[in-house]
This record gives C-alpha cells, sequence and structure tokens, in this order.
C-alpha cells in the first residue's frame, strides 16, 4: 500500500515518490542499526552489555550496504553453531538471532537485500539521470519504476519489523527474569541432566 499522494502533475509525482522512497530507505537503514547490534552476543551480563555499546557505535556509522552486509552474513548467513562461551564461575549466555530457511530461500534473501542496496544507491546517484523528467512519458515510467522498487522495500522492512518485534519481547522477557532475580534462583538450582 502506498502513502497518499496529492494531485500533483507527472514531473511533480515522479519526484514525490522519489522523496517516498528515499523515506522508506532510511527506515530500514534505521530498523537495521537498531537491530544488528544485538544479533550475535556471548559473554557475562557485563560483557554483554559492553558488546551491545560498541555494536551500536559501529552500526552508526556504517552505511546501508555494510549494514546489509552484516545483515546477510549474520541473520541470512548458513546456520552456525552459537559460541560456546569458557566456562567459570561467573554466568555466562550466549544469544544469537538468525533466520532458518531452505539454502535456497536463504540465498534468495540475501540477493533481495543485495538489490536493495544497490537500487537505493542507484536512486541517490543515477537513476533520475535515466529517465527524461522533461517528458509526461519519462515522468510516468519512472513514477512505475518507484512503484515497484517500493513495493520491494515494502517486503523487507515488514520483515526486519517483525524480526525487531521478536527480538525486543525476547530482550524484555531476559531483562525482567534478570532483574527479578528469578534467573539467578534458577541457575542455582542442582542440575537435572542425569
Amino acid at each position: 500500500m502506498h502513502p497518499a499522494q496529492p494531485e500533483l502533475s507527472p514531473r511533480d509525482s515522479a519526484l514525490w515518490r522519489v522523496g517516498r522512497n528515499l523515506q522508506r530507505f532510511q527506515s530500514i537503514e534505521a530498523l537495521l542499526k537498531l537491530l544488528l547490534p544485538t544479533t550475535k552476543l556471548v559473554g557475562s551480563f557485563q560483557q554483554i552489555e559492553s558488546q551491545i555499546l560498541q555494536n551500536k557505535r559501529a552500526a552508526k556509522k556504517a552505511s546501508l550496504g555494510t549494514l546489509t552486509e552484516t545483515y546477510s552474513r549474520q541473520v541470512l548467513g548458513p546456520k552456525q553453531d552459537a559460541e560456546e562461551p569458557e566456562i567459570g564461575s561467573e554466568i555466562l549466555f550466549s544469544f544469537s538471532h538468525s533466520i532458518d530457511a531452505t539454502p535456497e530461500v536463504l540465498k534468495q534473501m540475501r540477493s533481495e537485500w543485495k538489490r536493495l542496496t544497490k537500487e537505493r544507491n542507484q536512486l541517490v546517484h543515477s537513476t533520475l539521470l535515466v529517465y527524461d523528467l522533461e517528458s509526461n512519458e519519462g515522468c510516468i515510467a519512472l513514477c512505475e519504476y518507484l512503484d515497484e522498487q517500493y513495493e520491494r522495500a515494502r517486503v523487507l522492512i515488514e520483515r526486519l519489523r517483525h524480526q525487531e518485534k521478536a527480538r525486543s519481547l525476547a530482550a524484555s522477557a531476559f531483562k525482567q527474569i534478570h532483574e527479578s532475580g528469578e534467573l539467578e534462583r534458577l541457575l542455582a538450582e542442582p542440575s537435572n541432566d542425569a
């Protein structure tokens, strides 16, 4: 579904769509910057807090291309066993977030992210040069292209929103069980692994 557009000339309509699509790409970038810092964490509670801060600083400086490459590698990459923290006297955690799908589906999803980055870069750097914005036909063709692009980006941002919601719920539950002392109580109980 596209945001409501006022009655505009073909040229103004095309330029309105450019702005709409750029805003969509910025929203995707912002969601990736929110999601990626917590995608893979290992260590004590304090170490994980430090990793999150370090990851947030790195994500803040990253371009959309870097963010989508990181997302593809960490979330859409081949399934890897979680890192096993070294066993010691303190409580250690390992947390990772990934999508479990067939190799073919993951490959398709990685391809969609590459395409998104390429289309965003082309929109910023060259797409407007390809279309004749002085003619109604050129403007209409650009509008059609931008509407298709917007729809492809919509699918990806919806996936990100669902992933971020799941990540946020898991983090809230973990924080609640940790702050209540329930986590320490559970970890202190003898194990029945026999």
